[in-house]
């Protein structure tokens, strides 16, 4: 029990940092966003809906902060993640968070269905498909990701 729950506290400092600066919001936006799809895919809209609110505003933060200029760029270089640093062009924050949501939607989903646990993709055949197995991985996901105590922060 002690390594799981060590492996669990990594996983949740890895995506929530403790001080939160403008370069982390970029991990708290995709941990949010991440967790709200899962939420989604074991039925839970309230708790779906908080993470897409949350992660929303902390991808506001973090795009308005990457504009103005206000992020260091060691501290944008070791924090902020590559798919997300070259996904910052657009015509205003909003169409930039819609690109980032889609990508980290995305990359949650196949999380489930297109990928192995392992990370390598599975060929067509073998996607996850039944939604009642999808739930569960999700709710597995959703615990070892600390997705509710995410929500209560």
């Amino acid at each position: 029990m002690g390594g799981a729950l060590i492996a669990g506290l990594s996983v949740w400092l890895m995506f929530v940092p403790q001080e939160r600066t403008p370069a982390t919001e970029s991990l708290a936006m995709m941990a949010h966003w991440r967790c709200q799809v899962w939420s989604g895919m074991i039925g839970d809209e309230e708790a779906a809906l908080t993470h897409f609110d949350r992660g929303y505003a902390s991808g506001k933060r973090f795009v308005a902060a990457v504009r103005a200029g206000q992020i260091d760029q060691t501290d944008f270089d070791n924090t902020v993640p590559v798919y997300i640093s070259l996904s910052l062009q657009g015509p205003s924050d909003d169409f930039v968070l819609g690109r980032l949501y889609e990508m980290t939607m995305e990359e949650a989903y196949d999380k489930i269905v297109t990928r192995g646990k392992d990370g390598v993709p599975l060929h067509p055949s073998d996607y996850v498909m039944d939604s009642a197995v999808q739930s569960v991985m999700a709710g597995d996901l959703i615990g070892s990701s600390n997705c509710t105590a995410l929500r209560g922060s």
